[in-house]
């Protein structure tokens, strides 16, 4: 290295001595040294990668090749020399690759090359949109709830702390202990088939020495499975003074560095982004603004462990972590594609080579600015012999494993993760199960079980271990017998193989489960059970009903005759003969018949007795059932009798009754009825009789019943599917006859149907409308009449004795002015007259005014309310809060004189009854309707008076509303006041 550099040196000075005389003096001097730097750090590094490949040739010690980016061999290995005699010939030709292997072997390099090629090429930046999964710290996140911490230090160091929004992850130092600590978001983002991105704000200690390693995880572990959580996954580590290197680790092994430090007191921010399978790593000093060396590396032997945790690392250092934001998004990606391993297997052409198989290794250096391709090989001739042999003899053993209808597994009592399964475990789950966790395959557990038997069946490996265990997952019992076994890789790994004993075990459970029953069944029967001999007659055993029907305790019935259960000897030997006659035509002999118990009580039994048979045919034993029925019986003729009663009632009816059976169609909706009982006011009605109608649907006795027209079915879908009780009236027009119906359902799929003839009382009823229609229209006419009436006196009694009493005051009023001095007792009178013909004119005005308002028809509707609002609070000292929002002009004149007088009428109802202090009155036109409110706050009328048909004013109010095509609502609570609201379509000329 000195002798490069005094070389260097030399050539500087000479480059130096023809610089152009306008270059400055210092900036030549000041690049030549920055380039002096950097030159010493190229031999540096070049020192330090020389170094690094010769210790790695001593330690790996398989003949390797040096090859340029052509693949033309460049160097190889002392080694490699004693492997094939002409590889210095190939080196110093730089002779291809090509050539030095068998024919056609290149060509799997260069399809690795290939692939590895298209993977660059990949649209990354293509997926869906980032959907933002978590933003923090805040206050709702702690430590071991939120985020999961996960340490192999001796204290936990992680904390969450801030205050006004500004909530930070902090990570305390701990020099003396330099140990990972994790810490891992809780939830699950997805598995490797899910793109993720971690973008946060990072600041390092003040303190030089504790700026340590910190790292972010991608797609580790939850801390659960593995001590570690970057044990899986992948991990972007930033520089500090303690590494002085930044990089990306999978799983615990770095596949991209860069020489980088942290600057001390200092915020950098930090994002961490994995598509499918490319990571990009990228770090800014937020206070220089300087972007760190970014890191961007495709995994081309990616595995998916099916996580996706988020997380920090920490080792000692001291550092807050604040801003934090994750992202996931539906990748475009499959993971497959990036599963690439570099799996080579290649002949050297050479005949002493011949036959040998070697396994290449792959690996790429870069000295200065150019790309060197480092391959080793391994003679694999005799291990691939020892496997194929091994192939065949597992092909065999997996065959027969495969052929066994139980399952058969093995796992890796460590890893938990299944290595083998045969066919018909695979056929049983439905899916290939080899790699992945057993307790997530057999019990569908995230975690490992809490009863794992791996560490005892570890320590006990020499000896097999049977048990019986039930899977509630799978809802199965079985039969487990597991063993120690070696696996090719001389690994202790766990054999199981698994008898599906659910049908056996099933089956006893049910057979107990049957007995328990039968037991419990016979014990709680309400009838009585007991065997009998077939040959001698005795009773063998009895239930316990069978103790309390008959008084005899079972030890007592037990080998007794059948005989003490009979009345007499006679009638014992008759039931004999009975029996076996029966049970020789079809086995079983039932009867109704008198029995007697121990106190010599009767009473009537149903009894039935059932033969039991063996193998051969032939009896051997009887089994009796037995009911005392003598309530039963009494209850039946009750029933008879009460039915009887029924029918004469049925039967007796005045209104006419009808049961019907309800027709269903293929999706089990109702279609229509069948008759299946009438009454005697049925036939009588409609006139057919009973046995002409039962069993007809009642679309085959349309006109005689129903019009045709008439949708009897609606009716029965009504009734059936609502459960609805329906009531109408129904106008037959074949018959020209009006029935009143009652239609409900007793039970499911029947209709009854209660009906009766109310024509006289219909057209009773038409009479009665019709006259008070006429009433109604007379009452109209004559208030009508009235109103005229009442105008034409008012204005005769304004007119006409108004201007009389008017020209009787001007004459007096001149009388009294041709009066001489002299005459004061004649004045005197004559002003007392001219006082009473004033009060006399105001009495005629009021008089007018009361007969009919004359702002009612000169200034209209609203004028005549609003004069007539004011009068009345001065009159009885109500306080009135009016709202008139009506445009009344060109109102009709009997619509505005109905409601000018429903308005009286309203205010008459305050003063009488309510003894209010305030009233308010609305006046407003909504949708073409006048809405007319009067709500006092007074005592409220008794609710039975609003529709007493003494309340005249309320009732003149409701007709008066009901003329003009409108209603009123009159409603009152107890001592808080009465609401009258009239709602009338408005009226116009």
């Amino acid at each position: 290295m000195p002798d490069k550099l005094a070389e260097f040196e030399n050539l500087l000075k000479d480059k130096l001595s023809v610089a152009p005389d306008h270059l400055n003096q210092e900036e030549i001097e000041s690049s030549l040294v920055k380039l002096k730097e950097s030159f010493i750090q190229v031999l540096n590094d070049n020192t330090r990668m020389s170094r690094t490949f010769s210790a790695l040739r001593a330690t790996i010690n398989m003949p390797d090749l040096i090859l340029d980016k052509d693949w033309n061999i460049l160097g190889y290995s002392d080694n490699f020399v004693f492997l094939h005699d002409n590889i210095e010939e190939y080196a110093e030709k730089r002779r291809n690759l090509r050539g030095f292997l068998k024919k056609g072997d290149f060509g799997k390099i260069q399809s690795y090359l290939k692939s590895i090629e298209q993977l660059r090429k990949l649209p990354y930046g293509k997926g869906k949109r980032w959907q933002l999964r978590y933003k923090g710290p805040n206050a709702g996140d702690l430590i071991d709830k939120t985020w999961i911490s996960y340490s192999s230090c001796k204290n936990e160091h992680w904390q969450i702390a801030g205050e006004d929004g500004n909530w930070k992850i902090m990570h305390r130092p701990c020099l003396e202990d330099t140990k990972d600590s994790f810490l891992i978001y809780q939830d699950k983002l997805g598995g490797l088939e899910t793109d993720i991105k971690v973008c946060c704000k990072i600041k390092t200690s003040s303190k030089e020495e504790e700026v340590r390693d910190l790292s972010v995880v991608l797609s580790g572990a939850a801390g659960k499975e593995f001590p570690y959580s970057d044990f899986i996954g992948y991990t972007a580590c930033v520089g500090a003074n303690f590494n002085k290197e930044g990089g990306i680790r999978r799983h615990d092994t770095y596949i991209a560095t860069v020489p980088e430090v942290l600057a001390v007191d200092t915020e950098y921010s930090l994002m961490f982004e994995r598509t499918g399978g490319q990571l990009i790593r990228r770090l800014k000093n937020m206070e220089t603004g300087r972007e760190m060396t970014p890191l961007e590396v495709i995994d081309t032997n990616i595995e998916d462990p099916a996580k996706n945790y988020v997380g920090f690392g920490a080792c000692s250092a001291a550092v807050e972590i604040y801003d934090i934001e994750i992202y996931t998004r539906e990748s475009k990606l499959s993971i497959e594609q990036f599963n690439i391993p570099f799996d080579v297997e290649v002949g050297i052409n050479n005949e002493k080579l011949d036959g040998r198989v070697f396994k290449l290794k792959l690996g790429t250096n870069f000295p200065g600015d150019r790309a060197l391709n480092i391959l080793l090989f391994e003679d694999i001739t005799e291990s691939k012999k020892a496997e194929e042999s091994l192939r065949f003899e597992r092909s065999q053993l997996l065959s027969i494993f495969d052929s066994i209808d139980e399952i058969v597994y093995v796992l890796d009592p460590r890893s938990y993760k299944i290595l083998y399964a045969n066919r018909f475990m695979r056929e049983f789950l439905g899916r290939d199960p080899v790699g992945r966790f057993c307790y997530e395959v057999v019990k569908n557990l995230d975690r490992p079980c809490d009863f794992c038997g791996n560490e005892n069946i570890l320590k006990h490996k020499n000896l097999p271990v049977r048990l019986e265990i039930y899977n509630p997952a799978l809802e199965r019992y079985y039969n487990i017998t597991e063993r120690i076994i070696k696996w090719p890789d001389e690994r202790d790994v766990r054999l199981q193989i698994a008898t599906d004993i659910t049908s056996h075990k099933r089956a006893e459970e049910a057979l107990i489960k049957t007995n328990t029953l039968l037991d419990k069944t016979l014990k709680s029967l309400d009838e009585g059970v007991f065997l009998v001999d077939p040959d001698n007659h005795k009773i063998i055993d009895c239930n316990l009903t069978f103790e309390k029907l008959f008084g005899y305790k079972r030890d007592e019935a037990v080998v007794q005759s059948l005989e003490i259960l009979h009345v007499s000897r006679e009638l014992y030997d008759s039931f004999i003969r009975r029996l076996y006659a029966a049970l020789d035509k079809n086995g079983v002999f039932h009867t109704e018949y008198r029995m007697k118990r121990k106190n010599g009580e009767v009473f009537i039994s149903d009894l039935t007795i059932t033969e039991i048979c063996d193998d051969s045919g032939a009896r051997s034993a009887l089994v009796g059932v037995i009911r005392d029925i003598t309530e039963r019986k009494k209850a039946e003729e009750a029933v008879k009798e009460s039915e009887e009663k029924y029918r004469s009632l049925f039967d007796n009816m005045v209104s006419a009754f009808s049961y019907h059976k309800i027709l269903f169609d293929a999706d089990n909706n109702p279609v229509g009825s069948v008759i299946l009982e009438v009454n005697d006011a049925w036939e009588k009605i409609i006139g057919l009789k009973r046995q002409a109608v039962i069993g007809k649907s009642v679309k085959d006795l349309c006109t005689d019943i129903v019009d045709r027209d008439f949708d009897w079915d609606g009716v029965v879908r009504k009734v059936v599917l609502n459960g609805e009780k329906i009531k109408f009236d129904y106008y037959n027009q074949s018959r020209d006859q009006w029935f009143s119906y009652s239609c409900y359902s007793p039970k499911k799929g029947s209709l009854a149907v209660i009906f009766e003839d109310i024509t006289e009382r219909k057209k009773a009823q038409s009479d009665l409308e019709r006259s008070q229609e006429q009433l109604r229209n007379l009452t109209a006419y004559l208030r009508e009449v009235r109103e005229e009436e009442r105008t034409r006196i008012s204005r005769e009694i304004h007119d006409e004795l108004g201007q009389l009493l008017t020209a009787l005051k001007i004459d007096l009023s001149l009388l009294g002015s041709k009066l001489k001095k002299d005459q004061d007792p004649l004045k005197e009178q004559v002003k007392s007259m001219s006082n009473s013909i004033e009060t006399a004119v105001e009495t005629v005005q009021r008089i007018a005014r009361d007969l009919r308002p004359g702002l009612l028809d000169e200034l209209g509707l609203v004028a005549a309310i609003e004069w007539e609002t004011e009068k009345f609070g001065e009159r009885t000292g109500i306080a009135c809060k009016v709202s008139l929002e009506l445009e009344d002009h060109g109102l009709d004149r009997n619509f505005s004189t109905n409601v000018f007088r429903i308005f009286q009428e309203a205010l008459t109802n305050v003063v009488r009854h309510a003894g209010a202090s305030e009233l308010k009155i609305g006046l407003k036109e909504v949708d073409n309707e006048l809405i007319f409110q009067v709500v006092d706050n007074g005592r409220g009328i008794p609710v039975e008076k609003i529709w007493d048909s003494h309340s005249f004013g309320l009732m003149g109010i409701r007709e008066r509303a009901r003329f003009l095509g409108g209603k009123a609502e009159i409603s009152c609570i107890r001592n808080k006041g009465t609401s009258v609201i009239v709602a009338i379509p408005i009226m116009r000329h």
